[in-house]
């Protein structure tokens, strides 16, 4: 009897853990933060940024959207994101973010070239093929936005001017 009353809530915290941070994946877990909002808002009327680009092609899926372009791919990629999205809301809790919202750190750019490098119409673009291209992107050197891509969001996503 006295086990079960030790191992039973541990079990029902872990089991409910598990189910929250399988949930976290979920575009309409990351848009519970009022500041997210104007994100998803231009995804879905904004056909320019990278994020629409995506989500309206097919190439993530709708559901998914924020982690899949956010969790960076490798070992620790899934931990890092969980942390972030932990500290987001943390922010958004406490209303300590400010606007316009920015990127902390550089992005991963492993989470693009995860998708991209083995995909055969990334590999044919001839803007891709010269070798100092390449060795720019695989080194982190080189991002895809700026230069050659517009920006993951809008500026006015980010600003907070969609907010007011």
């Amino acid at each position: 009897m006295a086990v079960s009353l030790v191992t039973l809530p541990i079990l029902a915290f872990v089991l409910s853990d598990a189910v929250l941070m399988d949930r976290s994946k979920e575009t309409s877990f990351c848009i519970t933060c009022h500041v997210m909002e104007p994100l998803l808002d231009t995804v879905s009327t904004d056909d320019t940024s990278l994020a629409a680009i995506h989500i309206t092609r097919g190439a993530v899926p709708t559901s998914q959207s924020c982690y899949t372009c956010h969790s960076g791919y490798g070992m620790h990629g899934n931990l890092s994101a969980k942390l972030t999205g932990v500290r987001h809301m943390l922010m958004e809790l406490t209303g300590r973010y400010d606007l316009p919202l920015t990127l902390h750190g550089d992005f991963d750019l492993q989470s693009c070239m995860g998708c991209h490098s083995e995909s055969t119409r990334f590999r044919e673009q001839p803007a891709h093929q010269p070798m100092e291209i390449q060795e720019a992107l695989l080194s982190g050197a080189m991002t895809c936005t700026g230069a050659c891509h517009s920006a993951a969001h809008p500026p006015e996503a980010l600003d907070g001017s969609r907010l007011r």
